[in-house]
């Protein structure tokens, strides 16, 4: 079969941050918080993550020094084709290794942490009488929309919609009477669960899930068994799920939370949306693949042509490794 690959460059739009003086007076706003997180918190500890071990301990979404577990390398996403006729579609969806996981999933919603365990996310678990809910979405609209009692969208400007501890920066510290996330709602979480089945024709190839923005830090399960974790709620977020699956009907499950220790970075003027929020799939790629792309471009003197530059990264057990 013939192995060509086709590319689809996935774009965030990150809004401006527009900073007015729209809370209570002698109220500390988002701006000074952040200068004094970033004097406190060292950028090596925050992105330390990316290189972290296999090792989980379900507090990683309260932990400013992790902000992934196990998830893949940012890359630029390439579906692989069977056929030159299916590159010309321009479509990703029309390749057999590409299948949507859109639709529509189970869905249970918890008012603060400890009202969730990871049982919820066991294979056999039974969800017949949580709700249901479109994936893409965000709850707080889809709550709106179907008459559900579940925290309702959130205007923010200026002021973290959350209380931290000055020395620790968990985002769980006791809020003001004023704070619409306080008392018992203080950070939902929101259980998805739904099932797949992957093509016969996939085996012996690597299989990952792709979800292109959720909000704003999850958990994620295959089969009972936790695969990882991330936040970042507006950049594509990946998990290479190959071991975790079985034949036949497979099991997928997140728990997706209100606030992280990544909401340090995500206060903007923006409305305040969670949940699977953008589309999510399963792609299966060869063992040995072109993991990554980069293209640039060079003029001539008199802008009239160009020479193309590529590098490329490769992996795989047939690739010693090089770019």
């Amino acid at each position: 079969m013939v192995e060509t690959l086709i590319s689809s460059l996935e774009r965030s739009s990150f809004p401006k941050t527009f900073i007015r003086n729209s809370v209570p007076k002698n109220k500390p706003t988002t701006t000074s918080r952040f200068v004094r997180l970033i004097g406190r918190v060292s950028i090596m500890g925050i992105f330390m993550s990316m290189a972290t071990a296999n090792a989980q301990t379900g507090t990683e979404w309260d932990n400013t020094n992790v902000t992934s577990v196990n998830r893949e390398e940012a890359h630029t996403i390439a579906i692989p084709m069977s056929s030159e006729a299916e590159i010309v579609k321009n479509d990703i969806t029309a390749s057999p290794y590409y299948q949507s996981l859109n639709g529509t999933w189970k869905f249970y919603w918890a008012s603060n942490p400890s009202k969730v365990q990871s049982a919820m996310c066991a294979e056999d678990y039974n969800d017949a009488a949580w709700s249901d809910i479109d994936v893409p979405s965000s709850w707080q609209v889809y709550g709106i929309r179907h008459g559900k009692n579940w925290d309702k969208p959130l205007y923010c400007n200026v002021a973290y919609p959350f209380s931290y501890d000055k020395n620790t920066y968990s985002v769980m510290a006791d809020r003001p009477g004023w704070f619409t996330y306080k008392g018992d709602m203080t950070n939902p979480v929101g259980t998805y669960r739904r099932k797949f089945t992957i093509p016969e024709d996939w085996k012996g190839r690597d299989i990952y899930v792709r979800f292109n923005g959720v909000g704003h830090g999850y958990y994620l399960w295959i089969n009972g068994e936790r695969v990882g974790y991330s936040e970042d709620s507006y950049l594509p977020s990946e998990f290479n799920i190959t071991d975790y699956l079985k034949k036949g009907e497979n099991t997928i499950a997140l728990q997706v939370y209100r606030f992280t220790s990544g909401s340090f970075l995500e206060c903007q003027d923006y409305w305040r949306l969670t949940g699977i929020h953008r589309p999510c799939f399963l792609w299966a790629a060869p063992k040995s693949q072109i993991r990554d792309y980069f293209f640039t471009t060079d003029l001539d003197a008199t802008y009239t042509n160009a020479k193309a530059n590529v590098k490329v990264s490769l992996t795989g057990k047939a690739v010693k490794g090089g770019t």
